[in-house]
C-alpha cells in the first residue's frame, strides 16, 4: 500500500486517513478533562506494532471532509467530529517520531451534516473515557440552544428526561458547586441533586457542598455528614412539594438514622427506668415485658411507644421522649 501523499487512501470497506490532515475546531469538543493521554498513546503504539494497518485504533475516528478550493484536487483535509482523545494521543506519538504509514481508520460523514447531528454522534459514539457531568451538560446545552427539545435530546442520546434535565441544571449551579464537581471533590450524581433541590440558592448550595465533601470517607464524621446531607436534601425536596401543593409522603429513615435514634432511645430509656425504680428489671427484657403486661396502663404506654417508634422509622417526625 502506498504512503499518504494525497492525505487519503480508500480501502474496500473503510478509509485510512492521514492524521496530519485532520484538524480540530476550537471549542467543538466539550471535554476539558482528557484523562491519561500517555496511557492511551502507549496502548495505540502497542496496537500499531501488532497491526500497522489498524493505525493503532480499535475504533475509527469520525471526521467531515472540508471543502476544496479546486474540485479536481486529490488533496483532502478533514475536521474532527469524534475521537479527540485518540487523535491527541496519536499526535503525541508522532511528536516522538512514531509514523503511521497506512494512516488511521476514519469514518467520513457527509460534508453537509449539521452540528447538532455531529454533536449527537460525538456523544453516542464515545466508547472511551466517559464524559464528565459538566462536559455532558455542555453538550446538552449545545443541542438545546440549537433548537432541540428535551424530549428530542433524550431520544437522540438514549437518556431519560430526569437525567438530561438534572445534568443541564449543573450549568445553573453556583461556581463553588461546579468546581467541586469538576475537581471530583463530590460525585456528579450528588452535585446534580444539590443543584436541583437548591436551585437559585447559593447559600444552601454551599451548605450542601460542605456536607457532601465531608461525607467522603468511612469514619464517624463522614457518616454523620452523609446523614446530614441526605436529611437536608430530603427536607428541601419535601418543602418544594409542599410549596407546590403536592402531597409529601413519609420517607423511611436510613440505617444510620435508625441506629442513631435507637442509641438515643436506649440511653433515655435507661435513665427513666432508673428514676422509676425499675433499674434491676431494666437489665432483663423478658422480666420488664412481664411486668408491663400485668399493668394495663403500662401495657397501653408500651404499645403507644412501639407505634410511635414505627412512625419515626417510616420518616414521620415524632418526639419519642416524654
Amino acid at each position: 500500500m502506498s504512503t499518504l501523499a494525497s492525505g487519503l487512501i480508500k480501502k474496500s470497506t473503510s478509509y485510512q486517513l492521514d492524521p496530519t490532515k485532520v484538524t480540530r475546531r476550537d471549542g467543538w469538543n466539550t471535554r476539558f478533562d482528557f484523562g491519561a493521554l500517555q496511557d492511551l498513546s502507549s496502548s495505540i503504539f502497542t496496537e500499531l506494532q501488532r497491526d500497522v494497518s489498524s493505525g493503532g485504533l480499535l475504533n475509527p475516528i469520525r471526521v467531515k471532509r472540508l471543502s476544496d478550493k479546486d474540485p479536481r484536487s486529490t488533496l483532502y483535509s478533514f475536521e474532527l467530529i469524534d475521537g479527540d482523545r485518540r487523535l491527541q494521543a496519536i499526535t503525541l506519538l508522532m511528536s516522538r517520531g512514531v509514523i503511521f504509514p497506512e494512516g488511521i481508520p476514519g469514518v467520513i460523514v457527509d460534508r453537509t451534516q449539521d452540528d447538532l447531528t455531529s454533536t449527537v454522534q460525538m456523544m453516542v459514539a464515545n466508547t472511551g473515557k466517559p464524559f464528565l457531568p459538566l462536559e455532558e451538560a455542555a453538550a446538552y446545552k449545545r443541542l438545546r440552544d440549537g433548537g432541540m427539545t428535551i424530549a428530542a435530546i433524550c431520544s437522540a442520546v438514549g437518556r431519560t428526561d430526569v437525567h438530561v434535565r438534572e445534568t443541564l441544571g449543573l450549568l445553573e449551579a453556583s461556581a463553588e458547586l461546579q468546581a467541586a464537581v469538576a475537581d471530583g471533590k463530590i460525585a456528579g450524581s450528588v452535585g446534580k441533586l444539590i443543584a436541583a433541590v437548591a436551585k437559585g440558592d447559593a447559600v444552601a448550595q454551599a451548605d450542601l457542598v460542605a456536607d457532601a465533601k465531608a461525607a467522603k470517607g468511612k469514619d464517624d464524621a463522614a457518616k454523620a455528614a452523609k446523614a446530614s446531607l441526605a436529611k437536608k436534601i430530603n427536607d428541601k425536596r419535601d418543602a418544594k412539594k409542599t410549596a407546590a401543593g403536592k402531597e409529601v409522603k413519609m420517607r423511611a429513615l436510613t440505617d444510620a438514622q435508625l441506629s442513631e435514634m435507637g442509641a438515643k432511645l436506649a440511653k433515655h430509656f435507661e435513665v427513666v427506668s432508673k428514676e422509676a425504680g425499675f433499674a434491676e428489671v431494666f437489665k432483663d427484657a423478658v422480666a420488664y415485658r412481664d411486668m408491663i403486661s400485668k399493668d394495663e396502663k403500662l401495657a397501653a404506654a408500651f404499645t403507644f411507644g412501639a407505634l410511635q417508634a414505627l412512625l419515626a422509622a417510616a420518616g414521620q417526625k415524632i418526639d419519642l421522649t416524654i
